[in-house]
């Protein structure tokens, strides 16, 4: 079965792709939302805490000092790319007392959400994962 398309036909068609395309698109740009930032807020400040309860450099005072800076994680900007049920989300988070040397500061994570249970962090991912993450 052959399909041809001529005129104002191969147009409309041409034009949903372009439509659906750029739908898409806008949709994978989405934003995780209050509820999704504090999930990955949540996890970054437990990866704070692991770092700084490992270290042996530190008195009771000072690791005290810092893990109660764990809490205090905040993130400048949080954008998400993808569908709802498989997201890849980019933190930019703020630099702090708290933050382990040779950690980056923009990080980026999978994550999932459920209507049932909400959002869920699924691992990380790499920058180029980010970037392709349209639909």
């Amino acid at each position: 079965m052959e399909i041809r398309l001529k005129g104002w036909q191969a147009v409309v068609v041409l034009l949903a792709i372009v439509a659906f395309l750029g739908f898409r698109f806008a949709t994978a740009r989405a934003t995780v939302g209050t509820e999704g930032a504090e999930v990955l807020r949540q996890w970054v400040a437990a990866e704070y805490q692991r770092y700084h309860l490992d270290r042996t450099d530190l008195s009771d005072e000072e690791r005290a000092r810092v893990l109660l800076a764990t809490d205090s994680v905040r993130f400048r900007t949080v954008s998400g790319r993808g569908s709802p049920d498989d997201m890849v989300v980019r933190v930019e988070i703020e630099p702090s007392s708290a933050h382990p040397p040779d950690t980056p500061y923009v990080r980026y994570y999978r994550m999932e959400y459920s209507t049932v249970t909400g959002w869920h962090h699924r691992g990380n991912v790499t920058a180029l994962a980010y970037h392709l993450a349209f639909f």
